[in-house]
């Protein structure tokens, strides 16, 4: 009776989802900058809407990286703010919580 139970909830979920994913369309959003984009590992984490990217490294970790971008999906921008005020990083986590980012 378990096994039946999952199985069409699966098979509802699977047959809403095909109808939505009809109506949905992808939009094209403002590419991240090019010096942005040229990393791997970094700390990304959204507050209050927006969505940053702060440090991390190339892919042979020869380099490791300290800015901060903010991505405003309202104005659709890209915007580079002040340095991570600790040394250069990159696989780190960031996360927000109650307003605040860590």
């Amino acid at each position: 009776m378990t096994r039946k139970l999952l199985v069409s909830f699966l098979f509802i979920c699977f047959i809403l989802g095909l109808s939505q994913a009809q109506t949905r369309k992808w939009t094209r959003m403002e590419t991240m900058p090019r010096e942005a984009a040229a990393r791997n590992h970094p700390a990304t984490f959204t507050l209050d809407g927006k969505g940053y990217v702060a440090t991390g490294n190339t892919i042979i970790n020869s380099e490791f990286f300290n800015d901060v971008w903010r991505y405003d999906p309202g104005l659709n921008q890209w915007e580079q703010l002040d340095t991570f005020p600790g040394i250069p990083r990159g696989y780190a986590y960031g996360v927000a919580h109650e307003g605040k980012a860590y």
